[in-house]
């Protein structure tokens, strides 16, 4: 049932050593998400790879939607503290950006005897976005996250950073073509386990048109290339 394909942006989160998503580096500002999308059920032919049993995708809002500064913050049993700050501004008549960081550390998990499970940990997260929009409604994307992780009492630690590029261009409501592609690197260090390291580089292009009143015909293709390194801790 873990067997997801989980997006973020169009950027694909599945890692190739775990065969799975490590959630612990998904750090997002909720504040900054416009929807997220889930789709039952088998999806490859339209989604790509790792669709296995679903789709989750994560979408956020651009760049112009999130104009002016938010500070926010909290704490409890878990998380333990939480924190994070974003300011939007514009760098020309048509061109929005957003840089934005946060903090979270969550205490040990009490186990069902009433014994820590000395699982806390703590992650930090920034990065910023760039939208320009141009005529007939184009708009350019470029965005860039990093992500670091610490476990408190083992000396784990992972690391992640990616930035994407995006061109869109609609040519009517059921037409339009959309070009991307991103570098995805992300790092984690388990001792008496492994050191992985793995990097991604990822290239897709669609074109979508109607045909009739009643279809809509969606074609393209993708290339991506995959470096795993795995060494003993």
């Amino acid at each position: 049932a873990n067997k997801l394909l989980v997006l973020v942006d169009g950027r694909a989160i599945y890692h190739p050593l775990f065969a799975g998503v490590f959630w612990d580096m998904q750090q997002l500002m909720l504040d900054d998400l416009d929807r997220i999308e889930v789709i039952r059920g088998p999806g490859a032919t339209v989604w790509g790879a790792n669709a296995v049993n679903g789709v989750i995708n994560v979408v956020s809002r651009s760049a112009r939607e999130t104009q002016g500064g938010l500070v926010y913050g909290g704490g409890g049993d878990q998380p333990a503290l939480l924190g994070g700050v974003r300011y939007g501004g514009q760098l020309g008549a048509q061109t929005f950006y957003r840089v934005f960081a946060s903090y979270r550390a969550d205490d040990d998990s009490p186990l069902a005897g009433g014994a820590s499970a000395r699982d806390s940990w703590e992650g930090r997260h920034g990065g910023f976005r760039v939208d320009h929009f141009s005529a007939a409604d184009t708009r350019l994307t470029w965005q860039a996250d990093t992500t670091n992780v610490r476990h408190d009492h083992d000396a784990f630690t992972a690391d992640n950073f990616n930035t994407l590029v995006r061109w869109s261009r609609p040519f009517s409501a059921a037409a339009g073509v959309e070009v991307q592609a991103y570098y995805d690197r992300a790092s984690r260090h388990e001792p008496a386990r492994a050191d992985t390291h793995s990097d991604t580089i990822d290239f897709t292009a669609q074109h979508m048109f109607g045909l009739g009143e009643r279809h809509q015909i969606i074609w393209g293709g993708g290339y991506r290339y995959v470096t795993n390194r795995l060494a003993p801790s």
